[in-house]
């Protein structure tokens, strides 16, 4: 499938908000090789607080929200779609992740 038409795709089935309230720490969050990418390993430790690009997992897209996460790709060890990224970690494949960016990360203090 087309990138385009995946994201329109993803336009159709838009949740609401995502709640999540853990914080962004350099070492919960490890960065890909060569990308200042962060690896997410499950939906429900996506910092609310990190404004740059995460690699998260795929069950990301029933909860995926457009007003609140910016679709960038998908990507895995081999390939990608969208944003350039190969989701290995100090030489190891990782599984596939879509890598989203949150559009209104939470300052220090929010709720």
């Amino acid at each position: 499938m087309p990138y385009s038409l995946f994201y329109h795709f993803l336009l159709l089935f838009s949740r609401s908000f995502f709640r999540n309230n853990k914080r962004y720490s350099p070492k919960e969050y490890p960065c890909y090789d060569n990308y200042e990418i962060i690896n997410v390993d499950k939906t429900a430790d996506i910092p609310c607080d990190y404004s740059g690009i995460m690699g998260v997992p795929i069950t990301i897209l029933d909860k995926w929200c457009s007003d609140q996460f910016e679709l960038l790709g998908i990507a895995n060890s081999a390939r990608w779609l969208g944003y350039e990224c190969y989701t290995i970690i100090n030489g190891k494949k990782i599984y596939n992740r879509v890598l989203i960016r949150n559009k209104n990360p939470k300052r220090l203090g929010e709720e």
